[in-house]
Order: structure tokens, then sequence, then C-alpha cells
């Protein structure tokens, strides 16, 4: 697990709900919807761990036909289940939509949870991301 301070611990979904609402708001989106399935995420959150050197807190394995992390395939299956983000469909699953439960989420819990500098880590995460996407409205 993942620990943002020495006495906060961070749960699978929490740090990339945190990076997907922080992006959201440096993009000054109203709503967040992306073009990305599940292997582009795998791809631009190895590209940003590699640039910043391993700070995303996933741990990628190198080992197979392109770059893998298991806990970021976790995160993102997490977040769909639990209904803080999802697919709009079943013929576009190529779309992730930031539900308004994942912001609420984050504003609720995961501000108290990760603290100040542990949300602070992550805006650097959250403003490569933004870099490397496009928001479809």
């Amino acid at each position: 697990m993942f620990s943002v301070d020495s006495e906060n611990d961070v749960f699978p979904g929490d740090r990339l709900c945190t990076v997907l609402v922080l992006a959201k708001r440096r993009l000054n989106s109203k709503d967040f919807s992306l073009k990305a399935h599940d292997y582009d995420l795998q791809r631009i959150f190895y590209r940003i761990d590699r640039q910043t050197r391993g700070k995303t807190g996933f741990v990628f394995s190198n080992s197979g036909p392109v770059p893998y992390s298991p806990d970021l395939e976790e995160d993102i299956t997490w977040l769909q289940f639990s209904g803080l983000t999802g697919r709009p469909d079943l013929q576009s699953p190529e779309i992730l939509v930031l539900k308004p439960q994942g912001e609420a989420y984050f504003n609720e819990v995961l501000t108290k949870r990760m603290g100040k500098r542990g949300i602070e880590r992550l805006e650097r995460i959250a403003g490569l991301f933004a870099e490397r996407i496009s928001v479809l409205n």
C-alpha cells in the first residue's frame, strides 16, 4: 500500500482519483471525459513515472511486451466498480468519465486522508497527466 504520509494510508483508487480531479481542475473542465482505454492510461502513467523518477507511486513491470502496472490497473478497476469513474456505454469503452461522485469523494474523503502534503505531491503528476490528455467536452 502506498503511503502519502507516515500516518495516512492510501487505498486503491485514491491516487488515480486525486490525479483525475486535480487534472480536471487544472484544465478548468466542467465535465471530465477523456478518450483513454486502460492501456492508454498505462502508457501515459508509465511515461510520467519515468519522467518523475518513480514519483507516481505506481510500480511498473518491463518484463512483458509493454510496461504494465498492476497497481494502476487495480486503481482503474476500483474507481469504475465504486462508481467514481465510468464508461458512458458499451459502445464507447475508450471514453473515461470522472463522475460527480469522484470529485465528491476527493473533496470529502481524500483531502482529509491524504492531507495537504500528499495532495501537493500529486499536483505535479496531475499537471503532467493534464498535458498528455484531451478532454472531450
